[in-house]
């Protein structure tokens, strides 16, 4: 980020300075730059990241929005800068704000990420503190597989940092439907995630319940799918229930001819 901001002032200088040979013209950042940095910091992970990439997004469209006045796409952010800024909230939705003071961590950084997904769905409303005016600037972005599963995952990071995370299991699961309105065909990943936010929502054998229909609801659920749900029974205290399904599991691979279905420690371990 330090070398974008360089960046940014040479390209800067080079203007104010109307330098007869473009010097440093070259330099001016564009959206891979700007998509470079924010997965720097996507990939460091820990509780200043997903601050530190909204506040590049937010940097990033007051920039683009001034070149679109003057008819340039220069450094107009895409689906993979929109999608690399919901990463780096996920990363910072799975730490827990131990201090209590104001930051964007845990369950801040999870809604953080649902409002920035909110506002590339609808495009249109007033100007907010993300798209900066209305129909403007973000209109191209078309949110995608990846942007509502690390939306949701970052739902099911945060749930597990709450007393009570029921209600961002109940946003997950919003999210998956919201996703299918728009054509998106939920995959395994994603019925994974919603059924891990359940089972870490802290709800007891309801949550756990409610991951099981989900469960019972896919076409072929993977072996991560069974794990996650008997570790939600298990954190709801229902052993024999872990049991039941761990014995459902092993009698279809029987029947199926496919010990694959079952092959894992972390299954057997839960």
């Amino acid at each position: 980020e330090a070398i974008l901001d360089r960046m940014i002032s040479l390209y800067s200088s080079s203007l104010q300075e109307n330098l007869g040979s473009g010097a440093f013209r070259s330099v001016r950042p564009n959206t891979r730059t700007f998509n470079m940095v924010l997965n720097a910091w996507s990939k460091k992970g820990g509780a200043e990241c997903g601050g530190r990439a909204l506040s590049i997004w937010k940097r990033l469209n007051i920039i683009a929005l001034e070149e679109e006045r003057n008819g340039e796409t220069y450094s107009r952010p895409d689906v993979i800068t929109f999608n690399t800024v919901l990463a780096a909230l996920a990363k910072s939705a799975d730490v827990e704000n131990r201090d209590g003071k104001e930051k964007i961590v845990g369950e801040a950084a999870a809604q953080k990420a649902v409002e920035l997904l909110d506002s590339i769905e609808n495009p249109n409303v007033q100007p907010n503190q993300y798209n900066h005016g209305k129909n403007r600037g973000l209109t191209h972005i078309e949110p995608d597989e990846i942007s509502y599963n690390t939306t949701i995952s970052a739902l099911a990071n945060a749930s597990k940092n709450c007393s009570s995370g029921v209600h961002l299991a109940v946003d997950a699961e919003n999210l998956m439907t919201r996703m299918k309105k728009r054509g998106i065909e939920p995959s395994s990943y994603t019925f994974n995630s919603v059924m891990l936010a359940w089972g870490r929502s802290s709800g007891g054998l309801q949550s756990a319940q409610r991951a099981e229909a989900l469960l019972r609801s896919m076409a072929n659920p993977t072996i991560v799918s069974w794990t996650t749900v008997m570790n939600a029974y298990a954190l709801a205290d229902s052993a024999r229930k872990v049991e039941s399904l761990l014995n459902e599991l092993e009698q279809q691979a029987t029947e199926q001819n496919d010990h694959h279905l079952c092959d894992s420690i972390v299954l057997y371990n839960t």
